[in-house]
């Protein structure tokens, strides 16, 4: 596992590591990501290299900043930052905290409108 890192290390030197795949069985390869890996052009910073556990080759580079990047591949990527708010900084995570509390605010104002209507045709009835 020490010769895979060094292999990613050796394809975007400037790196950290962040995710380390194993390989559990013989067939398994290793996946290394890595954080902070600057490219011209694009915000996202994590790449994954996929290595041959037996020859060391390189087999894949999760790379969307490579120009033969797919548009699925590129989509994937902006996932983990758009969600979790790192796609903007601080902005964007003030932002999805104040979309995440959207859904209990649904929630409590649906069971007061409700109760509201409850109330209102019980009063009619009666």
């Amino acid at each position: 596992m020490d010769e895979a890192v060094a292999i990613a290390f050796k394809q975007y030197p400037q790196g950290r590591p962040h995710w380390i795949y194993g390989a559990a069985e013989p067939a398994k390869t290793y996946t290394v990501c890595q954080d902070g890996v600057d490219a011209p052009g694009s915000i996202l910073q994590r790449r994954c290299t996929v290595i041959d556990r037996y020859t060391g080759k390189i087999l894949d580079l999760d790379d969307p900043s490579l120009p033969t990047a797919a548009a699925g591949e590129i989509f994937t990527h902006w996932q983990w930052p758009l969600h979790s708010g790192q796609a903007f900084g601080m902005t964007g995570r003030i932002l999805v905290f104040i979309t995440g509390l959207a859904c209990p605010a649904l929630f409590v104002t649906g069971v007061i409108r409700w109760r509201q209507k409850a109330t209102t045709r019980h009063k009619r009835k009666g």
